[in-house]
């Protein structure tokens, strides 16, 4: 018999809660991601613009900043959008979406690293960085598109860095034209199920059988 039931925080007796309800979950509360990305577009382009008619310390930072900001400005739209900011305690893919949110700062800060030798392979460098994050999303939401988002990610900066390297410092001005494409590629298609986010979880309940192996 098929029972329906909340999102567990631990496995039922008759196996593991399933992947799908999470990821669907995901998918609307957060809405695939796509408000990040447009948040992350327009810091991307203010320091893209800083590091190419400022100084490229200044691009740097800016990013820094903007990687450290960019999850709390989501959170506060998503609320905006009368929808809860975050996934809840019973969701099991909630501890994924928190190392998402952390891995970009870690990456530019490698990348600002980088760059005390290499100024102008910055915002490469932090690409390819950001696919850390922008991979596992592919996870967190079971949306293909980010596995091409964040191949892009690793793609582009490799092609610039030995095919194009004069192109290399406008590395910037690409990850924004990337991210503001992207963003609303997500939006229409991540925008699954209701703003509170509700689901429920599907799961065969335990057999006579299943009793009496436990």
């Amino acid at each position: 018999m098929i029972k329906e039931q909340a999102l567990p925080t631990k496995p039922t007796h008759s196996g593991a809660f399933t992947l799908e309800p999470a990821q669907r979950q995901a998918r609307a509360v957060m809405r695939g991601g796509g408000i990040s990305f447009l948040v992350l577009a327009a810091w991307w382009g203010v320091a893209a613009a800083l590091f190419q008619w400022g100084t490229p310390i200044a691009g740097q930072i800016a990013l820094l900043i903007g990687a450290v900001v960019a999850q709390p400005i989501t959170w506060a739209i998503l609320k905006l959008l009368g929808g809860p900011a975050w996934l809840p305690r019973e969701n099991p893919l909630r501890g994924l979406a928190l190392a998402n949110a952390t891995i970009p700062v870690v990456c530019v800060l490698a990348a600002m690293a980088m760059a005390t030798k290499i100024p102008e392979a910055f915002f490469a460098a932090a690409m390819v960085g950001w696919a850390a994050a922008a991979l596992p999303d592919a996870t967190l939401y079971g949306m293909r598109i980010h596995w091409v988002f964040g191949g892009l990610l690793i793609l582009i900066p490799v092609l610039l860095w030995f095919a194009m390297p004069t192109v290399l410092p406008w590395a910037g001005l690409i990850g924004v034209v990337m991210f503001t494409l992207f963003g609303p590629l997500i939006l229409r298609s991540g925008n699954l199920l209701p703003a509170d986010g509700s689901v429920c979880l599907l799961y065969t309940s335990p057999s006579p059988r299943d009793a009496t192996l436990s």
